[in-house]
């Protein structure tokens, strides 16, 4: 059964990175578009007839003459309003003067005209839209003001608001006479609805927010993924030693003397490893007191028994030796017996007392070793089925290894039993952990009390599992415990 990563790495890294691009993407579409709303809702028609205002005033006594002369010279004229239409340039009539580029965004020029003295167009842009060059090319409210401004040597420049746009008349003032010998008409149109508004304030700047989003995207991708490798190695110094932990070494800690939260964790962490060291060893001091009484219970109830009943037969062997001969040579062989019994329960316990397999090795293997060593001593027939199971905490797998070795002492003290089978099992909540043999069996209700049956029984509860045992005389023997996972343990699998 393979364990999965508790942190996968990349897969985390990576998130983070796009985290961050995506964070960084938003906040600055976010930003262009509260700012184009701004825009659209603050920039009226007026404040673009100013900003145009500035420039025209500048200009257009420069054009003076062109209106003035005898023709006009309305090629000269045309050529301006052109440039002024279809480029938003707007220049003086001398090519040696400087020029001005204007951006009346989301407003745009859509007629320009000059008109002479007597009200008649002389140039109009674009041309298409006046094709017959006559007052019907004007409004109404155009032709009034116009008619005012051209016969009114004192008047200024008139702005008329129209349903669509806004209306610009200025009067073309000639030098010498200081009256005015014509006038520029200029209509901007202006969009009524707020989403024009705002796609002609996106439209000429699509190209480079484009690139502005694919640089911020890269750049906002390569400084994530930096910042997130840092981030991505604290914790996969936090995945190492929950690794060690999970294993029992509880001496690894996490080296991370940041102040942030991380920092803290990895803190709280080193302490509740230290705990939990303090805990194991603790729990081994108790275990190790617990074989102790074991064995010393183990040593008076059986060995010192037999031995004692050695020296019984041996003391009845020295006092009939002489006078019953035969009787003594009965004593003497039941004092053999009693010392090959003893000899055998010192062999069961030094056999005990070898050091752990699973110091070396996880427990399937450790049950696998011990079981083969248990048939070879012993010569009984063993039939042994281990599936994989996660990795466990220490004390359990100490508990069910302990709970092995105290049901095949049974087996071989006690059931006289022929061949034994052990399964060792991996179930969804917990291990299963099962010893069934072919002895004699006992009535498991008369001998609940037994020291070894009590002992098997308080490890497996102290874990919070369970333990069965069903036997009758007669009939063998089948020893089942479960113990649940621990956490940590659910958790990787």
């Amino acid at each position: 059964m393979r364990i999965r990563t508790l942190i996968p790495r990349q897969h985390l890294r990576w998130k983070l990175a796009w985290s961050y691009t995506l964070v960084t993407l938003s906040a600055i579409v976010l930003a262009g578009s509260l700012l184009v709303l701004f825009l659209a809702l603050t920039i009226t028609p007026d404040r673009v007839a100013n900003l145009l205002d500035v420039f025209i005033r500048e200009t257009i006594p420069s054009l003076a003459p062109a209106l003035a002369s005898e023709p006009t010279d309305a090629e000269t004229l045309d050529t301006w309003l052109q440039s002024l239409v279809f480029q938003n340039t707007i220049r003086s009539a001398d090519a040696a003067e400087p020029a001005w580029r204007v951006d009346l965004t989301p407003a745009f020029i859509a007629e320009a005209a000059f008109v002479d003295q007597q009200g008649n167009i002389v140039a109009f842009e674009p041309a298409q839209a006046c094709a017959s060059l006559n007052a019907a090319c004007f409004s109404y409210d155009v032709l009034a003001r116009l008619d005012l401004l051209l016969t009114s040597p004192t008047a200024d420049a008139q702005t008329i608001s129209l349903g669509d746009g806004i209306a610009l008349i200025y009067p073309v003032v000639s030098e010498s006479s200081r009256s005015p010998v014509g006038a520029l008409v200029i209509i901007l149109a202006w969009p009524q609805h707020i989403l024009e508004r705002i796609r002609l304030f996106v439209a000429p700047f699509m190209r480079a927010i484009a690139l502005i989003i694919i640089l911020t995207a890269l750049l906002g991708t390569v400084f994530g993924y930096w910042t997130a490798r840092t981030l991505s190695q604290r914790l996969e110094k936090l995945e190492r030693a929950t690794r060690e932990w999970e294993a029992g070494r509880f001496t690894i800690m996490v080296q991370d003397d940041t102040q942030d939260e991380l920092g803290a964790l990895a803190r709280r962490l080193n302490e509740m490893a230290a705990q939990l060291q303090h805990l194991v060893h603790t729990r081994e001091m108790v275990a190790m007191l617990e074989e102790r009484h074991r064995l010393a219970r183990e040593l008076h109830d059986a060995v010192k028994q037999h031995l004692f009943s050695a020296s019984m037969q041996l003391g009845v062997v020295q006092a009939l030796l002489e006078t019953e001969p035969v009787r003594a040579r009965g004593a003497l062989h039941e004092a053999q017996r009693l010392l090959r019994h003893a000899q055998e329960e010192l062999t069961a316990l030094i056999h005990e007392l070898r050091p752990l397999p699973l110091r070396d090795h996880p427990l399937p293997k450790a049950v696998q070793i011990y079981v083969a060593q248990w048939a070879e001593h012993t010569g009984c027939t063993t039939d042994v089925d281990v599936d994989e199971v996660p990795p466990l905490p220490l004390p359990h797998q100490i508990a069910l290894f302990r709970l092995l070795q105290e049901a095949l002492n049974n087996v071989e003290r006690h059931s006289q039993a022929h061949s034994v089978k052990v399964h060792l099992a991996s179930t969804p909540d917990g291990v299963l952990l099962s010893i069934e043999d072919d002895g004699v069996g006992f009535d498991v209700h008369e001998a609940t009390a037994g020291v070894g049956l009590v002992s098997m029984h308080e490890r497996v509860r102290a874990l919070g599992g369970r333990l069965t045992i069903r036997s009758n005389p007669g009939h063998g023997t089948h020893i089942m415990a479960y113990v649940p996972y621990a956490q940590s343990a659910r958790e990787a699998t």
